[in-house]
């Protein structure tokens, strides 16, 4: 099996794992404690592969990291406090501000393509043959959402 995919499926086993237990416990915490536990515990995996690894980060990489930090606690207290009150749809719903779910699936499937876009032009990363599949997917079914 190739690296990449196998990669690819531990992330996405890691974050809907991770999703599922923070939902589960914020039924049960505050979805800040939840929040401060799970990025407690991720800040010291990343300490320690920062004190491991080679590379020699600047000052601004550390702000960076902060603010990547912030922002993500910042979401998954949100998420988390979606978790706790229903289900997962409504939370999608609420976290786009779109005011029925069709909207937010809609967005919802262009990320991934919207991603791909912007690598693309703002870093000028090569788009593979295998992105440029998956971009026609995602606004194939973003037009199939949109007409119903």
């Amino acid at each position: 099996m190739n690296v990449g995919i196998l990669l690819v499926r531990a992330s996405a086993l890691a974050y809907g794992s991770a999703d599922f237990i923070g939902g589960v416990g914020s039924r049960r915490y505050s979805s800040w404690q939840v929040v401060l536990v799970g990025q407690s515990a991720g800040a010291l995996v990343m300490l320690v592969a920062g004190l491991t690894l080679p590379g020699s980060p600047v000052t601004l990489d550390f702000a960076w990291a902060l603010l990547a930090g912030v922002g993500s606690a910042t979401g998954s207290i949100f998420l988390f406090r979606g978790f706790a009150r229903g289900r997962i749809v409504l939370t999608i719903v609420a976290a786009s501000g779109a005011t029925g779910l069709g909207i937010a699936g809609v967005l919802d499937s262009l990320y991934p393509a919207v991603t791909v876009l912007l690598a693309a032009g703002l870093l000028g990363e090569r788009v593979t043959v295998g992105q440029r599949t998956g971009i026609g997917i995602c606004t194939v079914a973003a037009a199939a959402m949109a007409l119903g």
